[in-house]
């Protein structure tokens, strides 16, 4: 099983030691003004698809950082053996190099990160 990541204004790549630099810098830009850093995919499992339920944050069917840069504006994450059949709530994290969540340039804007909802059988 693969989850893919579209591109987003991030110079995905940059991953700090969390153990050493834990929020130690600000976050950076590059020269065409994309955020420099990283992202994540978190899958969580849910009771149904139509749950309204609140999920515990700490608690993971799949969990990966991103310490990669893209190719081609897409990123291939492979989910080793799958998931069991269930509902799932797939999102994105998307963060500085530092590991702090990316800071967005105005306040009347997309969202930076997603999710999305699905089924596996």
């Amino acid at each position: 099983m693969a989850t893919e990541r579209h591109g987003l204004p991030l110079d995905a790549g940059s991953f700090c030691d969390a153990t050493t630099t834990y929020y130690a810098a600000p976050q950076q830009l590059d020269s065409s003004g994309q955020i420099v850093g990283h992202g994540h995919i978190t899958i969580q499992q849910m009771q149904s698809i139509t749950s309204t339920a609140l999920l515990n944050p700490n608690q993971f069917a799949f969990f990966q950082g991103l310490d990669f840069a893209d190719v081609n504006g897409l990123t291939t994450v492979a989910i080793e053996g799958g998931l069991a059949a269930g509902a799932y709530r797939l999102c994105t994290i998307m963060s500085a190099s530092n590991h702090q969540s990316a800071i967005m340039p105005i306040a009347q804007r997309g969202s930076e990160n997603t999710c999305s909802y699905f089924t596996a059988e």
